[in-house]
Formats: C-alpha cells, sequence, structure tokens
C-alpha cells in the first residue's frame, strides 16, 4: 500500500511541475515542445521528459525505486548521460504538506483531516 502513495505522490509532483512550467513559459510567444513517457513495474517506475531551458534539448529521465523509496534523475544532452542527483525520499512522503517556498496550503491537511473528524464523530441525522 505505501508503494501506491509513493508513486502517486510523485506522478502528482511531475504534473504540478508541468504545469508550473507552463504558467512561467506562458508569456512566451509558443510554448516549447515537451513530450513524456513512462513505464515501470511495481518495484521501479520511470518517467522520462524533455526540457528545454534555454541552452539546448535535454531529456531528463526520472527513476523511482519504490522499495527503497529512492528517486534518481539523469540527464542527457544528446551526446552525454549524467546523474543529476540522487535521494532517499522515505521521510520527504512523511510529511502529510510542504507548504515550499510559497504561502501554506489553504486549507491545511491537518485543519481538513480534524474537520472531518468532527463531522464523522457527530451522530448521522435521519
Amino acid at each position: 500500500m505505501a508503494r501506491h502513495h509513493v508513486v502517486i505522490a510523485f506522478l502528482a509532483g511531475a504534473v504540478l511541475a508541468l504545469g508550473a512550467a507552463l504558467v512561467l513559459t506562458s508569456d512566451h510567444v509558443g510554448l516549447p515542445k515537451a513530450y513524456g513517457q513512462a513505464a515501470g513495474n511495481s518495484d521501479i517506475l520511470a518517467l522520462m521528459g524533455t526540457m528545454n531551458q534555454g541552452r539546448g534539448p535535454t531529456d531528463n529521465l526520472y527513476i523511482v525505486d519504490t522499495k527503497t523509496t529512492r528517486l534518481a534523475i539523469y540527464q542527457w544532452n544528446g551526446q552525454k548521460l549524467a546523474l543529476g542527483a540522487v535521494r532517499n525520499i522515505q521521510y520527504d512522503l512523511k510529511f502529510e504538506e510542504w507548504p515550499g517556498k510559497g504561502a501554506p496550503q489553504s486549507p491545511s491537511v491537518s485543519d481538513q483531516r480534524d474537520l472531518t473528524r468532527q463531522e464523522d464523530s457527530q451522530p448521522k441525522k435521519k
């Protein structure tokens, strides 16, 4: 069950990152082409995307090992494959929320959880 949460959390983050990239590039006349692919099994998930940050196209390969809860990022510039970063995301995924650099999330997960628990504890009206 925990593996599914890792995959869902990672995919949600990828969707959020792609959405942010679209917003940040919305002032350009034409949006850059973005390609993405995903593959995986019950232990490893691989996601690939093409990014263009003004230095030419770069392909990124994201590998998530759900058994060890590790994330590895590789970058391919057409000539060279380089390991960008590796991170154990086990503790990252223990947060219910992380506001990042922006304002806190509203409503917060803890506020929403408390409200739901209050509603569940009240007797049902017929």
